[in-house]
């Protein structure tokens, strides 16, 4: 998933240079010696729920970078960032206010390889991104620092992965020197490289936050401790130790070995009967039918163990295995296409159906502006459930056997309804639990007002 006008460069080693137009605290320990606040501050987002709980694992995360504090023109960045591949998968990169704003051209993105000599704490994955505001001769962009602060750098996207021996963990990304010029800012009206001054890193224990000083001066590269004095200057330019660097995370649910996939009433068995009420009620009342046990619910709810929780293609194929005639989960090359309209005449929304493949269930999500009849499926053999919340509306269909909505077109469900109907979304699998991807065609007549 890249967005905007970056393209991701996969290939270890290769710098991809984007052309976008035209083309703190005070800490101390024995390793450091700052004692005040840097200049430049410099921050990555230390994403945590307000309730505790840690995020859902198989989502995606965006994590911003941000300049918190400096007042002086940019001329360019070049930064790291390591995150443990066991926990999270990166996705894309996606460009801040120098870009946006200013008009900067260039943003490399790279994944790096862990440094020969890395010995102990070595990162899995490595995100080296360099910002500059022009690749051609002659350009010259509307700004060097942002209106105001905070300000967003970049923003990362992350996949959150389950990795099932940990409980809530705390997967902490950080920055990371393994060359001299690591993590450093160059000004545009002088010589200056500016490198850390202090290094800021977050964990969680049990609920407590704590932040830790980690700046070490006497270390030898590679490492997580900001510039060390070893490094040699680079020709004609003053270094500075004024920047302040803030590690972050991502407080993430655990899948401990209490919660197995497929148990989602959380009674120590998975992929029962009763496991396929509780999903399906799901989808159509919301999460307030796991009642107390929601961790366990969700953390349980990846059947298909392909990475995404709560999703109709865990459902379908929870059925097949209760059903006894599950296959070994692998998700075909080509995903099933399907493509939905729905009309309104005489008092009722008629849905109508073109797939790819044979459906084994679909779910609506619909907001109304009054009370609906029953709805009535058009497909023979298929079970039914809809929940009515006010103007929510959900309907399920889906069938505990070898029924399905066949491959091909035709008729869906018909909808009672005297006023208007907004589709909000439409999700299906097929027989074997594979998801297939849903088209919504508009009305072809227009709802009553």
């Amino acid at each position: 998933m890249i967005r905007g006008a970056i393209r991701l460069c996969l290939a270890v080693g290769i710098i991809c240079l984007i052309c976008t137009t035209g083309c703190g605290d005070t800490s101390t320990n024995s390793n450091n010696t700052a004692s005040a606040k840097g200049v430049y501050q410099f921050k990555i987002q230390d994403r945590t729920r307000s309730d505790g709980r840690g995020e859902l694992r198989g989502h995606y995360y965006d994590i911003k970078v941000t300049q918190e504090r400096g007042s002086k023109d940019i001329g360019r960045f070049d930064f790291k960032i390591a995150y443990d591949t066991a926990e999270l998968a990166f996705v894309s990169a996606t460009q801040g206010y120098l870009f946006t704003d200013c008009g900067w051209q260039m943003f490399g993105v790279v994944l790096d390889t862990v440094q020969t000599g890395c010995v102990s704490d070595c990162p899995s994955g490595i995100i080296h991104i360099q910002g500059a505001p022009f690749d051609q001769v002659g350009w010259e962009p509307s700004c060097y620092r942002p209106d105001s602060l905070p300000a967003l750098l970049f923003t990362l996207s992350f996949l959150a992965r389950h990795n099932p021996p940990d409980d809530y963990v705390y997967s902490r990304i950080r920055f990371y020197w393994s060359d001299c010029s690591d993590n450093s800012v160059y000004l545009s009206d002088d010589n200056r490289q500016l490198v850390s001054n202090a290094v800021y890193d977050i964990q969680y224990f049990n609920g407590s936050r704590q932040v830790t000083g980690i700046e070490n001066r006497h270390y030898n590269l590679p490492g997580w401790f900001g510039t060390p004095d070893s490094c040699p200057y680079q020709a004609r330019t003053v270094r500075e130790r004024s920047v302040d660097f803030w590690n972050g995370g991502i407080d993430l649910m655990g899948t401990d070995s209490a919660r197995i996939n497929g148990d989602l009433n959380c009674n120590g068995v998975a992929n029962e009967y009763n496991d396929a009420v509780t999903y399906i009620n799901y989808f159509v009342e919301g999460m307030g039918v796991f009642d107390e046990h929601t961790d366990c619910s969700m953390a349980a709810s990846d059947v298909n163990r392909d990475g995404v929780t709560l999703s109709i293609a865990d459902l379908q194929y929870m059925i097949r295995i209760i059903a006894g005639d599950a296959e070994y989960y692998q998700p075909p090359l080509d995903t099933g296409q399907c493509a939905v309209n729905y009309s309104h005449a005489n008092g009722q929304f008629n849905f109508n159906y073109a797939s790819t493949r044979n459906i084994g269930i679909m779910r609506l999500a619909c907001h109304v502006s009054y009370s609906v009849g029953i709805p009535i499926t058009r497909t023979g053999g298929m079970d039914m459930l809809y929940h009515q919340t006010d103007s929510i509306l959900n309907v399920l269909m889906y069938n505990i056997g070898s029924n399905i909505i066949p491959a091909g077109s035709g008729n869906l469900i018909t909808i009672p309804l005297d006023g208007n109907l907004t589709v909000d979304s439409i999700s299906a699998a097929d027989f074997w639990g594979y998801p297939i991807k849903v088209t919504i065609v508009p009305p072809t007549t227009k709802e009553r007002e």
